[in-house]
């Protein structure tokens, strides 16, 4: 058994009153969900009409290489496509519910961000390393490299860092949970 196993097994082996099961879960609700402010609202509403906007111009280009299409173009259309498709929706399903999940939202966000830029890098690279000049394939190379280095690894390291300080605060609750009952029991024992 782990340790969180074993925790969850001591906490839930202990006699919890309704009362105080509601204020862990209140607290527990408020620390993973968080309401949209107005600004948040309107930089949603932004992000829906730009994914839109970039939807848009990915079906416009794909329709104009009927017939030259090749298949680095192809992946790179798809790739686009499909990361406006899912930001936009994303975004639309946190304005429709007028909270973001730092849970849920938060890593649907950081593997779309993450799955776009090694996807975008492993194309560069591919279209870099086919290229019959070598410095436009050097150069190709170089800006999907700096481009991974700039938004896919510090994407990826911030919402592990946000993920581990969301499991340390549950972590946290739980403990002012059991510590709550203790001192309950005891109360009400002695």
């Amino acid at each position: 058994m782990n340790g969180t196993g074993l925790r969850e097994g001591l906490i839930g082996a202990e006699v919890t009153t309704p009362e105080l099961e509601r204020k862990y879960r209140e607290k527990m609700q408020a620390l993973v969900e968080r309401r949209l402010t107005p600004v948040q609202r309107v930089t949603h509403v932004f992000s829906i009409a730009l994914s839109f906007a970039l939807v848009v111009f990915f079906v416009v280009q794909f329709v104009s290489l009927r017939g030259r299409e090749t298949a680095v173009g192809l992946a790179g259309i798809t790739v686009g496509l499909l990361f406006s498709l899912g930001w936009g929706a994303l975004a639309l399903s946190a304005l429709r519910r007028g909270k973001e999940s730092l849970r849920f939202d938060g890593v649907v966000r950081m593997q779309l961000i993450w799955t776009f830029t090694v996807a975008l890098l492993g194309l560069m690279l591919y279209v870099g390393m086919d290229s019959p000049d070598p410095a436009r394939g050097g150069r190709l190379i170089l800006y999907g490299l700096a481009f991974w280095v700039a938004f896919g690894i510090p994407t990826f390291v911030a919402q592990l860092v946000r993920q581990s300080e969301l499991r340390v605060r549950e972590d946290l609750l739980r403990l002012e949970l059991a510590l709550a009952q203790v001192v309950e029991r005891a109360n009400g024992t002695g």
